[in-house]
């Protein structure tokens, strides 16, 4: 009953597909790369996309720094992404990318030419929040009240679905980036900025790009995301999926009543993971525990 009231009231978008595919984040993390990718993209369109896997999603890595999304990683993707998404689209696949719309990496163009577009304290300065990938680059909040910075944010979204061609975008870290700060808007609150820069990347996207919310107050994105992360990260071991079972099936009423239920990627593989921090694994999945994961994806009712 509380879902259909959530649905209802705040004009849930709940019409999208399951989405099936693949995805570069529990094979690759940051080191993906412009060959293995379209590797990745041939096989899946060649031995799976019959089978409905035919999206094709490019996680965190590709991109220059966070808060800069439309400038690659030239040493990574040496002829950029618009030519490497294009290739992706003609294997008859839904290209998909990562961003963290509202992180700013130091080593960005905005925090380093605008630092007056990011949350700021009482003394004036950018709220720091924490470090990025690889806990190498300090982070920072983008105001989405500032009409410079809502710009900035309407011209990168514009450009991965026009230019690029995309048509699925996740939309992660909004939890760190919900802090409480002078906006640019006085009397703000941090869940407002968020909302008014979804609608920002709504209107720059379209109708019919599909949004993926991850790490997010549960809530807040209702109504501008197509689907919709419910629980932790399910890694690579069986405690891993033991471990998000239980926000996965506690969740069971946001499916087609928040958004599309996302439950996180399922893993079959026998990857190794020695240093992946809570994606950790030391010894490979058993053919058991590739079930279990597989079948903790179907309790969501989602993806």
């Amino acid at each position: 009953t509380y879902g259909s009231v959530i649905r209802r009231l705040h004009h849930a978008r709940i019409t999208a597909p399951n989405a099936l595919g693949w995805w570069s984040w529990t094979a690759y993390y940051s080191g993906l790369n412009e060959g293995a990718a379209l590797t990745n993209a041939e096989y899946l369109a060649r031995n799976l996309k019959s089978f409905g896997y035919n999206f094709f999603h490019i996680d965190e890595g590709y991109q220059y720094a966070r808060g800069e999304y439309a400038t690659p990683d030239a040493g990574l993707f040496p002829h950029g992404m618009a030519v490497l998404e294009h290739k992706v689209t003609s294997l008859g696949l839904v290209p998909g990318v990562w961003t963290a719309p509202f992180e700013v990496s130091e080593r960005s163009w905005v925090y380093e030419t605008h630092p007056e577009w990011l949350v700021h304290n009482a003394k004036g300065c950018p709220i720091y929040i924490g470090l990025g990938a690889n806990d190498t680059d300090r982070l920072f909040v983008l105001d989405t009240t500032n009409p410079d910075a809502q710009k900035y944010l309407r011209m990168t979204y514009a450009r991965l679905v026009g230019q690029w061609g995309i048509r699925y975008i996740k939309l992660d870290f909004m939890s760190e980036t919900a802090v409480e700060g002078y906006y640019f808007r006085p009397n703000t609150t941090a869940l407002e900025a968020q909302r008014i820069g979804l609608k920002i990347i709504r209107d720059a996207v379209g109708d019919k790009v599909l949004l993926d919310k991850d790490g997010s107050p549960m809530l807040n994105p209702v109504g501008y995301v197509d689907t919709g992360r419910i629980s932790e990260d399910t890694g690579h071991t069986f405690a891993a999926t033991k471990e998000v079972a239980t926000g996965i099936a506690a969740h069971y009423y946001m499916n087609r009543n928040f958004f599309v239920s996302d439950p996180d990627a399922f893993t079959v593989s026998k990857q190794i993971i020695p240093d992946g921090e809570w994606h950790e694994s030391t010894i490979p999945l058993t053919l058991g525990e590739a079930k279990a994961s597989i079948a903790l994806s179907a309790v969501s009712g989602g993806m």
